[in-house]
């Protein structure tokens, strides 16, 4: 049902130490002047490097501290790789990544911690054939947690028409679990509440300790 785990260039940034403290008006900005902003919250920034020439990085950094980590590198072979949808919880960030083709395409739903500059999960999540008209699958709504751990749910289609759902959930580190699956699942559904997630299939919530 899910992909092979791919890379899509999503390394740690060089050294894995804590980032150092900034003073100032620095503390609560910690990206370099007229980078572009792609999300943040109250402590971790998302931006993208302004090379003069070749591909640009995205980076994050943390609020208050020097140093940053790559999510993308400024390589070519990323030429074709888009992050987005990113949500914040702490020190972590989750987001998908989305590698593309001419026809086809396949997306990682990727955790890191960017206090400890570390990939907790890539973990594929979804597909898209033929443009899509074939079969796809998609995540449609993830909750994260300040410790790492994540839920999902995805979507897949045949011939553009919805066969089913599954909503998966997975530890800081480990193997994703599947929670549940059927064709009545809410893909809209999912919530978080305190160490608790839960989902709407058949017009009933169900419910699940996270991991």
């Amino acid at each position: 049902m899910l992909l092979a785990t791919l890379a899509a260039g999503l390394v740690p940034g060089a050294g894995a130490a804590a980032a150092r403290p900034l003073a100032g008006a620095a503390a609560r900005r910690c990206v370099p002047e007229h980078a572009p902003v792609l999300a943040h919250d109250a402590r971790v920034w998302i931006y993208r490097t302004r090379p003069r020439s070749g591909p640009a990085a995205t980076l994050a950094c943390l609020a208050g501290h020097a140093g940053h980590m790559t999510l993308l590198a400024p390589t070519r072979l990323n030429l074709h790789v888009s992050l987005a949808r990113f949500e914040f919880a702490g020190n972590v960030v989750a987001y998908l990544s989305t590698q593309s083709g001419v026809d086809s395409g396949s997306t990682q739903l990727v955790v890191a911690d960017v206090a400890a500059r570390r990939v907790l999960r890539s973990t594929a999540a979804g597909q898209r054939v033929d443009a899509g008209i074939l079969r796809s699958s998609a995540v449609s709504r993830f909750e994260l947690t300040a410790h790492g751990s994540i839920a999902w749910i995805v979507v897949q289609t045949e011939r553009r028409q919805r066969v089913g759902a599954s909503v998966w959930a997975a530890p800081r580190e480990g193997a994703p679990r599947l929670l549940d699956f059927g064709t009545g699942i809410d893909p809209a559904s999912l919530a978080l509440s305190g160490s608790t997630v839960s989902w709407t299939d058949a017009g009933k919530q169900l419910t699940a300790p996270m991991p």
